[in-house]
């Protein structure tokens, strides 16, 4: 462990030291804190002191080894399990197949050329990689029933997926009563897992967005869903999660999201989703961080129907008292194309709070650009998140909708906005949707003063709860009983 953690601590070091707009009694506290997370294999985490949040104009993160031991490493060809490639045949056995030979850890290969058909697909042991080689497609099949209907996540409490059922049904944007399709892709409770290559994962999003679009728009309650569509790529409860140059498309639902995990990497991704306007239900995120800490995502390219990078952490009562905070956050190098609705979005599920969150130096050029967006009645906090050089406009508020109107108020502090290029558009009503403050802007020549919101933001803490040990879901997805998954009695203060 100290041979491992010296050159940890020493890159970390550097890279403080190399930023001469810190002062050096600062470089010297993070330092000393810089060498603590070190030695104990993880991410440097920013400190806590309002200055160097302000001050400091980069932050290094230390990224995790990925490893399996050689003794324990197996190359697992899914054709070797009788897996056919030929876009027809359903491979889902043969690829699970696969995942239960490598359970020592090792590589489950989709080899190239090959269109392997598949229904929900999940990585259930430590040290296994996904890796879907170039010219080769993991593609997901139309058969709603190979995605089966799964527990909601305990911190949203039902189907968040609330375009696609009843009006009736949906409060607070949550669809009461209903559950949520697995995803094609899905990791819970394991650790080291990466999916790679230079292929495609794909999951034929259409027959879900028409459905969705007949339902909502054109009030065909018959074609409502009797869950909430499938997630793409999905993870619960992973340490240690590595997402590398892939393609992923056509999602039915959000793209990409790690829940309740940490220490993830996730870099040179091209996501794809089509967006055009009414005519096609959205919803096809790109990357959402959902109560995740330690994280660093860069090097992408997406071009979807709704946000591009966002970090959320529950919806309303069931994440205020989750209290999973999202935190520890990178973000960089990012390109949303102008065909889409892409941007960073914070929120505008966020009622266990986020924290230590950095986006920089991307362009984003579709209909959304900086989006920080909370509910009144939502609780939570955003707190001490920084933009830097970024191609885009700004647009902050606490009055989104959804939130339950006797829910506490959602707390905004602590923003640093530098090199920005857009206009702002700043909604924020401190005596009932929430408070704002403490926000601080440099070289954003668009923005005026007198759209900046008091400089003031109440006091707001929040008391983690440790429901990574006691609400952990099995290998295969499923949850134990919400009963057994309530929280303790710590709550947020308002």
């Amino acid at each position: 462990l100290l041979s491992r953690s010296l050159p940890l601590c020493a890159l970390a070091c550097y890279c403080l030291l190399a930023d001469r707009s810190c002062l050096l009694p600062l470089l010297l506290t993070a330092c000393y804190r810089s060498c603590k997370a070190a030695a104990r294999i993880g991410f440097l985490r920013p400190t806590n002191d309002a200055v160097a949040l302000q001050t400091c104009r980069s932050r290094c993160v230390l990224v995790p080894d990925f490893f399996v031991p050689s003794s324990a490493w197996q190359l697992c060809n899914v054709r070797d399990f009788g897996a056919k490639g030929d876009r027809h045949t359903d491979d889902t056995a043969a690829l699970r197949s696969a995942v239960a030979a490598c359970k020592t850890g090792g590589r489950i290969l989709l080899p190239a050329p090959g269109v392997y058909l598949s229904g929900n697909l999940n990585l259930t042991h430590d040290n296994q990689e996904l890796h879907v080689e170039g010219g080769a497609t993991l593609l997901a099949t139309a058969k709603r029933a190979a995605f089966p209907l799964m527990a909601p996540l305990p911190s949203y409490g039902w189907s968040q997926d609330i375009n696609c059922f009843d009006p009736k049904i949906v409060k607070y944007k949550i669809a009461i009563g209903k559950l949520r399709h697995a995803p094609v892709v899905g990791a819970y409770n394991v650790s080291n897992i990466t999916l790679s290559g230079q292929g495609t994962i794909d999951g034929q999003g259409g027959p879900w967005w028409d459905s969705c679009f007949a339902c909502t728009h054109e009030k065909r309650l018959e074609e409502c869903l009797d869950g909430g569509r499938p997630k793409l790529v999905e993870t619960q409860w992973v340490q240690g999660l590595h997402v590398k140059d892939l393609t992923l498309q056509n999602s039915p639902f959000w793209t990409l999201t790690p829940s309740y995990s940490q220490d993830i990497v996730i870099e040179g991704l091209h996501v794809y989703a089509p967006w055009n306007g009414s005519a096609v239900i959205g919803n096809t995120d790109g990357i959402n961080i959902d109560s995740c800490r330690n994280v660093l995502i860069q090097n992408c390219v997406i071009n979807n129907g709704d946000d591009g990078v966002s970090v959320k952490s529950g919806l309303n009562s069931f994440g205020y008292n989750f209290g999973v905070p999202t935190e520890n956050v990178l973000v960089r190098n990012i390109t949303c194309l102008s065909t889409s609705r892409c941007g960073f979005a914070v929120g505008s599920e966020m009622s266990g709070g986020i924290r230590n969150v950095t986006f920089e130096n991307s362009r984003l050029l579709g209909q959304r650009g900086i989006h920080i967006k909370t509910s009144p009645g939502r609780g939570g906090f955003v707190r001490d998140v920084s933009y830097r050089s970024i191609d885009a406009e700004i647009s902050l508020g606490t009055t989104y909708g959804g939130g339950p109107p006797d829910g506490p108020k959602p707390t905004i502090d602590s923003l640093l906005f530098e090199d920005i290029s857009g206009p702002c558009s700043f909604h924020c009503q401190d005596t009932v949707a929430g408070v704002c403050g403490n926000l601080t802007f440099v070289n954003v020549p668009k923005c005026k003063a007198s759209n900046t919101p008091p400089e003031r933001a109440e006091p707001h803490d929040c008391v983690q709860n440790p429901l990574y040990a006691t609400c952990m879901p099995k290998p295969n997805g499923t949850f134990p009983s919400l009963q057994a998954c309530q929280t303790h009695s710590d709550k947020c203060r308002a």
